[in-house]
């Protein structure tokens, strides 16, 4: 299976993102219309051209259509995004322009993320989803969630969320939880984990569009964390305007009962929810992984700003129909994986707080492994999100003429994922020798950290993937 922006880009015409359930939440106008007053947001035309003033013609079409297509989309899935996008579109271009580690064009990237997940779990353009063995990648995703011990805290949660309504006038029981996981309907036709039909059930049909639905919105914004914190970062040195929601919490405020009812707290909880078996010191363990995560990453950030502005927009209390709690939990759950994507630095704590184990350092918070048994959605973006390497561009600057040019080249043209027998094999190919080795460098420094059997942050062993195996090529397009 192949990614690149040329396929991206021929499979787009007719296609339509993925939204069986929107609206997500009923949004306020009058609150909509009260923040957007208050911040005074650029247009997209004046933030863009703002983008084009500094950035070469090549560049600036291919990013134009995706801007339009982020915005188009979170206009009918995400109306606060409006809010931000400016802001965003301005760490864009200083993060592009940088001496930054990455070149985070969040135009680009997270469209073409998104591109990736989709291809992954439904085909593009014609062809096939990605299969693992007999089965498709999304397939494993829905029995992970429906039948896996693992995942038992998100079917609890699902539960405790009263989900005996959700198909109309055909109300079904989603979960038999004393028989761990067994899938009935109002009928008592009792489906299993090893019953082929399964595949053609409603409720696994339902599944099916929710899982793919979640995993393409969580995709489309898992890194609008980045502007909170480079916000914050400059907040002590320069002044700026005042956003919708300041995220200034620490790990004693959200693990209060404002949050703890939320899905991310129980999967900052180490995917459980709070029992009275709990530790008494464990809030503590929670509390400062949460610190953590606003100081060191941008996905926890992210999470809580997804989060965050959705519930500042709510219309609430609203009518409650038989389907409202179903689509709330896509934002619920997609927050999840934006926060899962960059957790590794919390997961991997400091190496004192390890032990070495086979020569590799054991993670400090092992219960924030990313484990496709546990939590498929958070895997499919973490492994899409690394993958998404195609059509990045860096900055470079020419100072070798008469007068300094600046243009933008990418490095990577598309990435390839096969599986044979039980690894799976991922290349990078790159234009020429020095992007070939620039990645091969990045590899060998993450490769351990992400995919390592024994201690790395993504364990894909429950869908049949003992192992990856990353490569850099050069070839050209």
């Amino acid at each position: 299976m192949e990614f690149s922006f040329d396929d991206f880009k021929n499979g787009m015409t007719g296609f339509v993102p993925p939204k069986a359930f929107v609206p997500y939440v009923g949004i306020d106008p009058r609150k909509y219309q009260e923040y957007k007053e208050e911040d005074t947001p650029k247009s997209l035309a004046e933030a863009l051209e703002e983008i084009e003033k500094r950035v070469d013609h090549k560049y600036h079409r291919k990013l134009i259509p995706l801007a339009q297509f982020s915005i188009s989309y979170a206009a009918d899935v995400f109306p606060a995004f409006d809010l931000f996008y400016s802001e965003m579109i301005a760490d864009d271009w200083l993060s592009m322009v940088g001496w930054q580690k990455f070149q985070r064009d969040h135009l680009v990237h997270q469209p073409l993320t998104a591109y990736t997940v989709y291809k992954m779990l439904r085909g593009w353009n014609g062809k096939e989803p990605f299969k693992i063995g007999k089965k498709t990648l999304l397939q494993h995703c829905v029995d992970a969630v429906l039948f896996n011990e693992e995942s038992y805290y998100l079917r609890e949660y699902l539960v405790k969320w009263n989900t005996q309504k959700i198909h109309g006038k055909q109300p079904y029981d989603f979960f038999l939880l004393k028989q761990k996981g067994l899938l009935v309907n109002q009928e008592d036709k009792i489906l299993t984990v090893n019953d082929e039909k399964r595949f053609a059930h409603p409720l696994y049909r339902l599944w099916e569009l929710l899982f793919t639905e979640t995993a393409y919105v969580a995709a489309m914004f898992h890194d609008i964390g980045y502007p909170w914190q480079y916000v914050q970062r400059l907040s002590k040195s320069l002044p700026h305007t005042k956003n919708a929601v300041a995220l200034h919490y620490d790990g004693k405020d959200i693990t209060t009962e404002n949050f703890r009812h939320r899905l991310l707290y129980v999967v900052l909880n180490g995917y459980q929810s709070k029992g009275p078996g709990q530790p008494i010191p464990w809030d503590h363990v929670v509390e400062k992984g949460i610190d953590e995560g606003f100081r060191k990453t941008h996905g926890l950030p992210g999470a809580f700003t997804f989060l965050l502005l959705n519930d500042v927009l709510r219309d609430f209390p609203q009518e409650k129909n038989h389907t409202w709690f179903l689509r709330q939990f896509v934002i619920e759950w997609a927050a999840v994986a934006i926060c899962m994507h960059d957790l590794m630095k919390v997961y991997r704590g400091e190496k004192k707080d390890g032990q070495e184990r086979n020569g590799d350092v054991c993670p400090g918070r092992p219960s924030l492994q990313v484990s496709f048994a546990k939590d498929p959605l958070s895997a499919v973006l973490c492994l899409a999100d690394f993958m998404q390497d195609f059509e990045r561009h860096s900055a470079i600057f020419d100072k070798s003429g008469k007068k300094p040019t600046l243009s933008f080249e990418r490095k990577c043209h598309e990435v390839s994922l096969e599986m044979d027998y039980d690894v799976a094999k991922i290349v990078f190919y790159h234009e020429n020798a020095s992007a070939k080795k620039e990645k091969q460098h990045f590899i060998r420094k993450e490769k351990d950290d992400f995919f390592s059997p024994s201690t790395g942050y993504l364990d894909f062993s429950a869908c049949g993937i003992a192992k990856f195996d990353i490569s850099a090529e050069v070839r050209k397009a």
